[in-house]
């Protein structure tokens, strides 16, 4: 008795091309997947190198105390005027000065 050879029919072809990729997919999709590949390269190359990120944030962090050191001296002495300014509206209560009506005498 001779083994019959396992064949194909045209249902069985079109169920496995719906499963499995075809060789022109794959390549399609490797095309695809390395043109992405290339774009998310090309765009990692934009992006400073960890040093030169550091180096630049100690920059902005010197900055920022910097300023935030200034504030700290302005608002003080944006306070100490205040009191100043009360003190000598405590001296002269309704903006008379008294040097001012001793001098027309």
């Amino acid at each position: 008795m001779t083994k019959q050879k396992p064949t194909l029919n045209q249902e069985d072809i079109k169920l496995l091309k719906s499963i499995f990729a075809t060789k022109d997919e794959v390549v399609a999709f490797e095309m695809h997947t390395n043109q992405r590949f290339e774009d998310l390269e090309n765009k990692i190359k934009l992006l400073p190198t960890r040093d030169v990120f550091l180096t630049k944030m100690d920059e902005v962090m010197g900055e920022l105390q910097a300023s935030h050191e200034e504030q700290t001296i302005l608002s003080y002495r944006v306070s100490k005027h205040n009191d100043d300014i009360e003190d000598l509206q405590n001296i002269h209560p309704g903006n008379i000065h008294n040097f001012a009506l001793a001098s027309n005498r």
